[in-house]
């Protein structure tokens, strides 16, 4: 103690009654050890504290990116269960092709697309028709020659808002 808090021990001399001998003694300052015993409680609950809200902020931090790290395996998730989906659709080629009244093209639509259609384009790109495909699985569209002027065409397969596929298709008309 004397070496850690000299402050709190006083020596002192005193004289034995029995013997006659006089020694050195020493005290020590028992409110004094009290009051650094209390004081370093107090350092160290401050210090408590202070690690305690630093782990709050850092617990928050993970619980905000753990969430972020969800939602971007979610989305990356539906984007894989989306291009698995398109990666299995398909279009063909039109028959026949080329064609002078009416022309099949088939496809395969995956069961889990919500929306699918058939766009045809002129050859500059712009739309002329949009068919809407409500069946799912294998299946063709037939297209009518009779609102077309003859020419090369695009058509394109659309599933979920997403082109599949676009083949060139061209249409002959007798005269």
């Amino acid at each position: 103690m004397q070496e850690v808090a000299p402050y709190t021990i006083t020596p002192y001399m005193e004289t034995d009654d029995e013997t006659g001998e006089t020694g050195e003694y020493l005290s020590y300052d028992g409110s004094a050890v009290t009051y650094m015993l209390v004081n370093a409680a107090q350092e160290q609950q401050t210090q408590i504290e202070t690690l305690n809200k630093a782990l709050e902020a850092k617990t928050q931090e993970i619980e905000d990116l753990n969430a972020r790290l969800a939602r971007l395996e979610a989305l990356l998730s539906s984007n894989n269960n989306t291009n698995a989906t398109l990666s299995s659709a398909r279009l063909e080629q039109n028959q026949p092709n080329p064609f002078n009244s009416n022309t099949v093209v088939r496809h395969f639509i995956p069961e889990t697309v919500r929306q699918a259609e058939m766009r045809v384009f002129d050859i500059s790109g712009k739309l002329i028709k949009t068919i809407i495909i409500d069946g799912r699985g294998e299946g063709q569209t037939t297209l009518q020659a009779q609102t077309l002027s003859a020419g090369t065409y695009l058509y394109s397969l659309v599933l979920d808002g997403q082109i599949l596929e676009s083949k060139q298709m061209v249409l002959t008309k007798g005269q």
